[in-house]
């Protein structure tokens, strides 16, 4: 049973082979829920995923499933935007990483259909987007009021390091042979709550009070790297670019389509 018939139009400007589509043009046009319906939409689809992942899942409806979440997360930014608009000053805030300079985006093959996968250079291609989407955000949001901007938390030692051997930490100097950190890798990197500060303030400083589509750094805007600038600091060019942004909005647009 749907949870409102009117939301099967109201959301659907791709699909042609699942009935009346709301023209893709005229999206921006139309009222939205209030937020209470979000909510309860939301909560909506969360009780049946729920109940629907109870069971392990047959081949032929996992493709179904995975259509159907990534869809899902199209219809969550459809109706968050009249939510951002009417904040009056929202901002977006996306967490990107200094991991950025490893890479751009690989235009011409971002899926590694045609190459060897590499996970530092996927890992710097993915923060790129990241602070791109951002721009891309910024760009399409400020005359509305919606700003976006995206940050660098900082180096964090988190659970998340468990997903790398410890040889490879090693080699990377972020520990010595014997398992121990060494000083000045404990200077460089941060703990937890000095890793949210960025994000924090990117999304309260009154500092950046009509600016936006900025990437931010140690609590301030970064600047734009130079040849001098080292590897851990700074806004490469490719994440300041204006083209490129819109270039992964229409991409990202594609791939939703063909999902």
């Amino acid at each position: 049973k749907p949870f409102d018939p009117a939301f099967r139009v109201l959301f659907n400007s791709y699909y042609q082979g699942v009935g009346e589509q709301h023209p893709r043009a005229q999206r921006g046009l139309i009222t939205r829920p209030d937020l209470a319906r979000v909510l309860a939409y939301r909560a909506a689809v969360d009780e049946r995923m729920a109940q629907l992942l109870q069971a392990p899942l047959p081949a032929s409806a996992l493709a179904v499933v995975e259509l159907g979440l990534l869809h899902e997360q199209q219809h969550q930014v459809l109706i968050l935007t009249e939510v951002l608009q009417a904040a009056d000053g929202a901002r977006v805030v996306a967490l990107s990483s200094v991991g950025h300079v490893r890479s751009d985006v690989i235009w011409d093959d971002p899926h590694y259909t045609t190459r060897t996968y590499d996970k530092w250079e996927a890992y710097g291609q993915a923060k790129s987007a990241n602070a791109l989407f951002a721009l891309g955000v910024d760009l399409l949001g400020r005359d509305v009021g919606v700003r976006a901007f995206s940050v660098h938390p900082g180096g964090i030692f988190t659970p998340l390091q468990r997903h790398l051997p410890e040889e490879e930490m090693v080699a990377l100097g972020w520990k010595a042979p014997d398992g121990s950190i060494p000083p000045m890798v404990q200077a460089m990197f941060k703990t937890p709550e000095q890793g949210a500060s960025t994000t924090v303030w990117a999304a309260t400083s009154p500092k950046l009070a009509g600016k936006g589509g900025v990437y931010c750094e140690d609590c301030d805007v970064a600047k734009l790297a130079t040849a001098d600038s080292q590897r851990w600091e700074h806004a490469r060019p490719w994440i300041a670019d204006d083209e490129k942004a819109e270039k992964l909005w229409a991409m990202s647009e594609a791939m939703l389509a063909d999902a």
